[in-house]
């Protein structure tokens, strides 16, 4: 038991080496740094499977962090990026990561067919920036504001031909406009927004993210 326990504990010790040297350490959970005295009190088999949970959580909050940093770092480009998102829970990242660029007066344009993942990437943004009540897609009442850092007006414009009357000139210089179906509505294309088109591809999707010329 006891060779069992240290080879759990050099695992922790591996991953955390693993997080510092990509730079988020800050991401492994302080059970991994105390594993170590865990199997040192007590080489039981709750230690060992104590241990064991610290090891795959810190790895897991690790390949996160990394995977987000790397998001982070491509969107920041100027140029158009494209990734690979797998399940909606990648999509919600992507938001996130997204929102950390924005501020008053930005616009996204989110393209997409129907079913594409548009709003649950709309959900990972705006929870990003604070927002814990539920977000859903503004079909029916057009326009949802939200009182988030920095504020941020959801538009869909799937069911109108122009957005002439919907008062989105009224936000544009203080918040964030998140716009959905914009071709569809008539909002009028500019280079001084940003584009998520979202394209549904195997079991997943393809998210091409292109950042307004003056960036």
């Amino acid at each position: 038991m006891a060779a069992v326990a240290a080879a759990v504990a050099a695992a922790v010790d591996t991953a955390v080496a693993v997080a510092a040297d990509t730079a988020v350490g800050a991401a492994v959970p302080m059970a991994a740094a105390e594993a170590p005295s865990v199997v040192g009190a007590a080489d039981t088999a709750e230690a060992v499977v104590v241990v064991a949970a610290a090891v795959v959580a810190a790895a897991g909050a690790a390949a996160a962090a990394v995977d987000a940093a790397s998001n982070n770092g491509q969107l920041g480009r100027k140029e158009a990026y494209t990734s690979f998102l797998p399940d909606e829970s990648a999509t919600r990242r992507l938001g996130a990561d997204l929102a950390v660029l924005l501020g008053p007066g930005d616009i996204v344009l989110v393209e997409g067919k129907l079913g594409a993942g548009k709003t649950t990437l709309v959900r990972g943004l705006l929870t990003a920036l604070g927002l814990t009540e539920p977000v859903r897609s503004p079909t029916f009442n057009l326009i949802q504001v939200f009182p988030t850092d920095p504020p941020v007006v959801h538009a869909d414009l799937y069911r109108v031909k122009s957005p002439s009357g919907l008062g989105l000139e009224d936000y544009m210089d203080t918040h964030v406009l998140l716009i959905e179906w914009a071709q569809a509505g008539g909002f009028a294309q500019t280079e001084d927004a940003w584009t998520v088109c979202l394209e549904v591809r195997d079991e997943g999707r393809i998210a091409t993210v292109t950042p307004p010329r003056h960036q």
